[in-house]
């Protein structure tokens, strides 16, 4: 995996390169607390999410609700 790391202007994450990276992710908040067989589900879902060409997943690691 590689590296990121914060631009010079502060305002976004740029490659080892300098090269802008793109967060394109599905977010999914509450997803580790609401299933019950969540290693299954969880890997499905991750495997989708990486043939649409997704580079992030968003989730909450703690039920607030």
């Amino acid at each position: 995996m590689e590296r990121l790391k914060i631009s010079e202007n502060k305002r976004y994450f740029v490659k080892a390169n300098g090269e802008p990276f793109i967060w394109l992710a599905d977010t999914a908040w509450t997803m580790p607390q609401r299933m019950k067989d969540i290693l299954r589900i969880l890997t499905g879902y991750l495997i989708k999410r990486k043939n649409m060409d997704f580079m992030c997943c968003s989730c909450q690691s703690g039920d607030s609700l």
